[in-house]
C-alpha cells in the first residue's frame, strides 16, 4: 500500500474516533485538544492529498507534541486509549514504511532515527501505565 493512501486512512480513522470522542466526553482539557486535534487532522488530510510538504512538516511536529503533553493532561479513560493506539500505530507504521511517513525525501532519510523509535516507545509505556493503573 502506498504510504500517501495509508496516512490518509489512518487519518480519515482517527479523525472519525476523534470526533465521537469530543461529543461524547465531559473533560473540559481532554474536549480542548481534541478540538484542535481534529483541525490538525482536517489540515493533515488536505496536506497529504495536495502534497504540501511544509505544513506536513509541522504537522509531524505538532502530532508528537500533543501526544507527549497528552500522557500529562488526558484525563478521560477513552482519550487516553485513543492516543495509545495512535502512537502504536505510529510505531508500526514507522517499522512497515521505513520510518517516518511524513519524510518527504527519503534520499535524505537513509540512516537509523533511533531516538524518535525511542521517543515512542516511552510515550506508548506512559500511556499504558496511565490505563493499567487507572491513573485518569
Amino acid at each position: 500500500m502506498d504510504p500517501s493512501n495509508f496516512l490518509i486512512g489512518i487519518i480519515v480513522i482517527i479523525f472519525i474516533f476523534t470526533n465521537i470522542l469530543l461529543i461524547n466526553i465531559n473533560e473540559k482539557i481532554d474536549k480542548n485538544i481534541l478540538f484542535f486535534c481534529t483541525i490538525v487532522q482536517f489540515i493533515g488530510i488536505i496536506s497529504v492529498i495536495k502534497k504540501y510538504n511544509m505544513i506536513m512538516i509541522i504537522i509531524s511536529k505538532i502530532f508528537t507534541f500533543i501526544l507527549i503533553i497528552g500522557v500529562f493532561l488526558f484525563k478521560n479513560t477513552y482519550t487516553n486509549l485513543l492516543a495509545t493506539f495512535i502512537v502504536i500505530i505510529t510505531l508500526i507504521s514507522r517499522f512497515v514504511y521505513d520510518k517516518c511517513l511524513w519524510k518527504i525525501n527519503k534520499k535524505n532519510y537513509n540512516k537509523k532515527d533511533l531516538s524518535t523509535d525511542l521517543l515512542y516507545t516511552i510515550i506508548l509505556g506512559l500511556y499504558l501505565y496511565k490505563i493499567i493503573m487507572n491513573d485518569v
